[in-house]
């Protein structure tokens, strides 16, 4: 059994300047929040929570007094201030940059004489970007989306040197920016994004037996971080989303210095010296057969000492398949 010992846990530092998301789980995973002046990717289909946690990102900007504009080509500004009221935000202290009606404003057709119709809307959506960016000057930026930047572009080699272009002049502006693409594409201009990018954070969304969504965010790529790797449980509530970090091994050093403290004792400590896994404070869950018996005792532990506790359960698909077919079969 000794060598199944959690090796020592070595506390995790944040990044250096980080920008933070507005989440306090997520700045715990990304280990305090996106890199600065870097262009970070957020993927998901639509209804995942791209925009909603976009908007945090820019607000919890705003609240430190950094400029914040968002780009969009897909929803309207009014569109946007209504999901915003929704969850009870103002976005009168940011810039928002609605594109939606762009082609027709800057009488693009008009202008399919000579060159290609591709080329010169991809020069005059460039143009139209950085023009209002360099006026706005803004630290923190969100572009919604990339998908139709990819339709203006039509060939992959153009769509791959604008997103550098893009990135290479944002980056000397000194904006951190946030690219949301709902991966309508093919693989491979997905993948593309993601060689590009500084960063990539992935959002899912499932839907469970009984109908609802099972919602999750993984970090799959951040230069430089020590990231906490794996799938997180994510929620969409009123007031905007909220994150719950997996069961972390002991190695992992999951949250410490951020959003936990001290790891809280439980009573099966034989179970924690054979895998090594501990429950940091705050929110966590327990995986495989047993795991209701596991909870149960922890919340029963004396050495909790009176803390709030909380137990969730959700079964997998899979789980309740396996489940109905045991009952049946006995």
């Amino acid at each position: 059994m000794a060598n199944r010992m959690p090796k020592k846990r070595v506390k995790a530092q944040p990044a250096p300047d980080s920008a933070v998301s507005g989440i306090a789980e997520l700045d715990s995973i990304l280990r305090g929040g996106f890199p600065r002046n870097r262009m970070c990717l957020l993927q998901g289909p639509p209804g995942s929570g791209k925009t909603t946690l976009a908007l945090q990102f820019l607000l919890a900007g705003a609240k430190q007094g950094e400029k914040g504009a968002y780009i969009t080509f897909s929803e309207t500004a009014v569109e946007l201030r209504q999901s915003a009221k929704s969850h009870g935000w103002s976005l009168n202290g940011l810039s928002i940059i609605d594109l939606t009606k762009m082609n027709s404003e800057l009488g693009l057709e008009k202008q399919y004489t000579v060159l290609h119709p591709a080329d010169v809307e991809l020069a005059e959506t460039s143009t139209e970007l950085l023009k209002k960016i360099k006026v706005l000057s803004p630290r923190r930026l969100v572009l919604d989306s990339l998908s139709e930047l990819r339709m203006v572009a039509r060939d992959p080699l153009r769509y791959r040197r604008q997103i550098l272009a893009l990135k290479q002049a944002l980056s000397e502006l000194g904006c951190t920016v946030l690219f949301l693409d709902d991966q309508t594409s093919e693989t491979g201009a997905d993948l593309l994004l993601q060689s590009i990018a500084h960063g990539v954070v992935q959002l899912t969304s499932e839907e469970t037996s009984q109908g609802a969504l099972h919602r999750r965010i993984k970090v799959t790529k951040m230069r430089g971080v020590s990231f906490f790797e794996g799938a997180h449980d994510l929620r969409i509530a009123t007031g905007g989303i909220e994150v719950f970090p997996r069961l972390s091994p002991a190695g992992d050093a999951l949250l410490d210095g951020f959003n936990g403290g001290p790891p809280v004792a439980h009573i099966l400590t034989d179970h924690q010296t054979v895998t090594g896994f501990i429950l940091p404070e705050g929110n966590c869950d327990g995986v495989g057969r047993g795991r209701i018996f596991g909870l149960h005792s922890f919340l029963g532990n004396p050495v909790c000492g009176g803390c709030r506790s909380a137990l969730r359960v959700i079964s997998s698909p899979t789980q309740e398949k396996k489940d109905g077919a045991t009952q049946q079969h006995n």
